[in-house]
């Protein structure tokens, strides 16, 4: 209607302007990068030194308009720097809360808005492909939705969270689902590549340099530092040991000097976690777990003999492993039971999609912990589905898990040697040591007051590489077609 309104009053050929910006996109992107840079050049040391003052927005803005511009042209590249925008990049946006939107989450944004709008504008519809995670992933995003409808509901008689909060805490499973449905779309092998190389990378060089801190703290850490808070949580090691262990034993044509690099980094690993982090069962237990399975699967043959030589090594070091895994936890495990007993008498006012993102934690008070009215989280991810969503949201989480597990299985036999298939083991790894970080905290989908936004950080790697998988899964598929 506004085409045949432009071309009848104001003669507009809206073709031809079509035509033309199509046939000189890149010349206009070029001119529009070079112009944003050349202004922020002329404009930052001014405002450094104090001759002009002009507001900081307008400089990021004039960076913004430039960044945007290549990442329109270049979408993978946009997607690929959802990695360091997670672990170093300090950029935020506040909220009107507590809470700000980390680099991370904004940059996961902004992939997701480009994908939507190059369908729209380009495709002109919208495509999704299919993959058997897909539909449990979209039912629980909208049951998280449906679930922020119910805690509007009066179900004590106590205050419920801010809408601010609860809003908070249903766009954590929103976020989850988008960046798992980005990677999908989005990347391809080669960029897969590229995504393990940058996180790696960046990885190692917080393992390596983690434990100088001390010793060497004037050169080390302004460097460890860049790491942003939230970043390094249960997240973070679960993936860099699961994908590094997948490459190492199953990619056979990875060169030497590599898997020399990679060995070292698990040694780093190791004594990040097994002695500077031994007290912290969340940062060795779940990825060591999945690096369990990743072995388990992998080697069909023996697979029987492994489990019998380690369950004997489990019952021969049990008190010892039990200490271990305990360490100081034995009270927290003890008050976490008590709050999940408590948790589960909050949600039987609605079992069925839970009372609402957040709002159990201002209902906790009215059930005594130890002989103490007090607010407190489950620092347990499934805990938080049924308390939050109720039956229909863990149950959805749940299945899918499966799924992804089953998808991870069964690309194992479909994809070549080399790095495809130590990706596919890694990220099964990755899947398995991420089910079990859930019992261990609210990792993989944060509450909005225990790990929040910031520790969303990680969970964004892990949603990453697992919508990876989707992606191996659509390449290989279309290969098979042809």
């Amino acid at each position: 209607m506004f085409s045949r309104i432009a071309q009848k009053w104001f003669k507009i050929d809206l073709e031809s302007i079509q035509d033309w910006l199509d046939e000189h996109k890149n010349l206009l992107i070029r001119v529009i990068v070079i112009l944003g840079l050349a202004g922020y050049l002329f404009l930052l040391p001014r405002y450094a030194i104090g001759k002009h003052r002009i507001p900081q927005m307008i400089i990021f803005a004039t960076l913004g308009i430039g960044g945007l511009a290549v990442l329109i042209s270049q979408p993978v590249l946009a997607t690929l720097l959802i990695i360091p925008a997670t672990l170093i990049v300090p950029f935020g946006i506040g909220t009107g809360t507590q809470s700000n939107l980390n680099a991370g989450i904004l940059m996961v944004l902004a992939c997701a808005g480009l994908w939507v709008l190059e369908m729209i504008v380009v495709h002109k519809k919208i495509s999704i492909i299919r993959s058997r995670p897909f539909l449990p992933l979209f039912l629980l995003m909208v049951s998280s939705v449906i679930s922020l409808g119910f805690g509007q509901l009066p179900w004590f008689n106590m205050p419920h969270a801010s809408m601010a909060s609860q809003i908070g805490g249903m766009i954590m499973y929103i976020l989850a689902g988008v960046t798992f449905l980005v990677a999908a779309h989005r990347l391809s092998l080669p960029s897969l590549k590229w995504a393990v190389v940058l996180f790696l990378g960046l990885g190692s060089i917080y393992l390596f340099l983690r434990p100088l801190t001390n010793r060497y703290y004037s050169l080390v850490y302004p460097v460890v530092s860049l790491f942003e808070q939230g970043a390094t949580g249960s997240m973070f090691w679960i993936w860099i040991l699961n994908i590094s262990v997948g490459q190492l034993i199953f990619n056979h044509r990875m060169p030497l000097l590599l898997k020399i690099g990679l060995g070292g980094m698990l040694l780093t690993f190791f004594y990040n976690s097994l002695v500077l982090g031994r007290e912290w069962t969340s940062g060795w237990l779940p990825p060591l777990l999945g690096a369990s399975a990743i072995i388990f699967v992998g080697f069909r043959r023996t697979r029987i003999l492994i489990g019998v030589f380690a369950l004997i090594a489990i019952i021969a070091t049990f008190p010892s492993l039990q200490s271990t895994v305990m360490g100081g936890n034995e009270y927290s495990l003890v008050t976490r039971t008590e709050a999940w007993e408590i948790l589960l008498k909050v949600v039987q006012v609605n079992p069925i999609f839970g009372v609402g993102p957040a709002n159990y934690y201002f209902y906790t008070p009215i059930f005594p912990i130890r002989g103490y009215y007090v607010q407190f989280n489950s620092h347990n991810n499934y805990m938080d589905l049924l308390v939050q969503t109720g039956i229909v949201g863990l149950g959805l989480f749940i299945w899918f898990m499966t799924e992804q597990s089953i998808l991870g299985l069964r690309m194992m036999t479909k994809v070549p040697e080399g790095f495809a298939k130590g990706l596919v083991y890694g990220i099964f790894g990755g899947t398995i040591g991420t089910i079990v970080a859930g019992m261990f905290g609210d990792w993989v989908i944060p509450f909005v007051y225990n790990v929040g936004f910031n520790g969303f950080r990680a969970s964004i790697l892990g949603w990453f590489f697992m919508g990876g998988l989707v992606a191996l899964e659509q390449t290989f598929q279309s290969q098979e077609g042809k």
